[in-house]
């Protein structure tokens, strides 16, 4: 079994923050600065039904894709299949609806760093 063990990817020590950075407070930003709303995904009926909207979300087309790579600043990031189950295990918060915000915070990282 090959076994893909990436680093954590964490604040650095030092890392100017959003303050140090005179960025706005995202709790008072005006609304003509804010993104886009992103509309949330429908809820999937059951686990496997949410594993296959997150799949397909993230461009898992094929079964035999183990991952898929999505450019950021900060390097590549893989986005490992076998990873995905864990997202959408606890079927109370239906986590699957919100994939279009994960994927826009990873992309948007691009225009704001």
């Amino acid at each position: 079994m090959l076994v893909n063990v990436a680093p954590l990817i964490k604040e650095a020590t030092g890392q100017q923050t959003w303050i140090d950075l005179a960025l706005p407070d995202l709790r008072t930003l005006t609304r003509e600065l804010r993104s886009a709303p992103i509309e949330e995904v429908k809820r999937a009926d059951d686990e496997e039904g949410a594993l296959q909207i997150l799949l397909a979300h993230f461009g898992f087309i094929d079964e035999a894709l183990l991952a898929v790579t999505i450019m950021t600043p900060i390097g590549n990031v893989a986005i490992m299949r076998d990873k995905l189950a864990h997202i959408v295990e606890k079927r109370p918060d239906s986590r699957e609806r919100y994939v279009r915000h994960a994927l826009e915070t990873v992309r948007s990282m691009e225009s704001t760093l």
